[in-house]
């Protein structure tokens, strides 16, 4: 059996790359111990699925397009920095996601009940929407990387108009993951 590792996503995301290369290259001169994202590849996930089998997707994709229902594009902005968990052991540094988020709310609502007949588990924990810009190593000191991002800016510094919603296979390799959109839906 065939299983693609894939997550739903706002992957267009390309009037944004720039605040987004720009708010990396600040945090580099600053936060040691870091694996930053490169900027292109940067996306907001609503879902993660995992390892889906491949005869599901268009099941998926169908589930993808009635939890889009009725939902209008909107415009979401960017700004603030952070880590999960905010305590402890950080394992993400994210770029916070704010503005008018209520339909990516309704979107995740609507998509963590949908699948959960793919095997996909819902959330134990709210859903907060951001989009990862680093994955700190082993050697980060999660207090003092914690100091620092409270000291960054945290004025917004892009917005962004959403109008579609992806379903992305991601690849790993020795390089990093790759990112294919397999499906899109678009906000009417």
């Amino acid at each position: 059996m065939e299983r693609t590792r894939s997550f739903i996503a706002i992957n267009s995301i390309s009037p944004a790359i720039e605040a987004i290369s720009q708010v990396i290259r600040s945090l580099q001169s600053e936060v040691r111990h870091v694996k930053w994202i490169q900027p292109a590849q940067a996306h907001l996930t609503i879902k993660f699925l995992g390892d889906i089998d491949n005869r599901d997707i268009p099941s998926v994709c169908r589930s993808m397009e009635d939890a889009c229902q009725g939902i209008a594009p909107f415009t979401v902005s960017l700004g603030g920095v952070g880590t999960f968990p905010a305590r402890g052991k950080p394992r993400v540094v994210w770029l916070g996601v704010g503005g008018d988020c209520e339909p990516l709310l309704t979107i995740h609502g609507r998509l963590d009940e949908a699948l959960r007949e793919f095997g996909v588990r819902r959330e134990g924990r709210a859903f907060r929407p951001h989009i990862t810009i680093g994955r700190p190593t082993n050697d980060v000191e999660g207090e003092e990387l914690a100091a620092i991002l409270a000291n960054f800016n945290q004025e917004t510094v892009a917005e962004m108009e959403v109008d579609e919603v992806h379903l992305v296979a991601s690849i790993l390799d020795r390089q990093g993951p790759t990112h294919e959109n397999m499906h899109t839906v678009s906000l009417a």
